[in-house]
């Protein structure tokens, strides 16, 4: 058995909220907040994120089966069409995880990043992925 874990490349998103002029509105007792996003209270996205992934390769017969995952939710989102693994399979993904590939997933994390809006790239990562706070690294303020 072998397990290769790795993250993508950052992630930016466009923090349209506060370029736009947005408001956060506050209650006034401490444990209340209506409006923002994401963790920060005045309403601002995080400036980037990571995904996080992990793919294992057992052998099995003449070859191998694979597990993994982006890590926390373990599935790869193939039918899931704002997913940087829209349209392949899990063999694809483990060529190039494990050797002779570059051992990580950049081909296509970068083939999403220059094909998806911000909108897109949101939407995939706060309302597709399921536990979205474990299966991302955030970054910025």
């Amino acid at each position: 058995m072998e397990t290769i874990n790795g993250t993508s490349p950052t992630i930016q998103v466009e923090n349209g909220y506060i370029d736009d002029g947005g408001i956060a509105v506050f209650s006034t007792t401490d444990d209340t907040v209506t409006g923002g996003s994401i963790k920060n209270p005045d309403g601002s996205y995080f400036d980037a994120y990571q995904i996080l992934w992990t793919i294992t390769r057992v052998p099995s017969g003449d070859g191998y089966t694979y597990t993994g995952g982006i890590t926390g939710d373990y599935g790869w989102y193939f039918a899931e069409s704002s997913s940087p693994f829209y349209g392949y399979n899990i063999e694809a993904v483990a060529a190039e995880a494990f050797p002779p590939g570059p051992g990580n997933l950049n081909r296509f994390f970068t083939d999403w990043l220059a094909n998806t809006s911000s909108d897109e790239k949101y939407t995939f990562l706060h309302e597709k992925m399921q536990n979205a706070r474990y299966c991302l690294h955030y970054s910025g303020s």
